[in-house]
């Protein structure tokens, strides 16, 4: 994928879903209805910044709490169930290289496609040469 701000917008915007989703899931995992309205609101956040945070201080972060003291203090309660161990970046693959992370897997094919393609045509010039 070439660096271009195209695809540094795409591949931001699908870790940035693919963490609301992932999020979303846990919520729904530990039946919270609430925080998973919560996460749904969520507002992108810079990804490179919170990539080492812990689930759960992420969510804590990144979602606005009710006003509400006591809806407040049960959601707090909902997210002290989140992972304290694993981080953003763990969770997104961040830690792989973009070619090994399978959230690009479909992206790293379509480059692959082309590049046989390519390659395809490189060898078959060479043969009626």
């Amino acid at each position: 994928m070439a660096a271009n701000s195209d695809d540094k917008t795409a591949v931001l915007d699908t870790l940035a879903t693919a963490l609301k989703a992932k999020l979303t899931a846990a919520a729904t995992s530990i039946n919270e209805s609430t925080l998973q309205k919560l996460l749904q609101g969520m507002t992108p956040a810079d990804l490179a910044s919170n990539k080492d945070l812990s689930i759960r201080a992420f969510v804590t972060k990144s979602v606005i709490l009710p006003a509400d003291p006591a809806s407040k203090q049960a959601i707090e309660a909902v997210i002290a169930k989140l992972s304290s161990t694993t981080t953003v970046g763990g969770l997104l693959g961040l830690d792989k290289p973009l070619n090994q992370n399978p959230l690009f897997k479909h992206e790293v094919a379509k480059v692959n496609i082309g590049i046989d393609a390519g390659l395809l045509e490189a060898i078959e010039l060479r043969c009626t040469i």
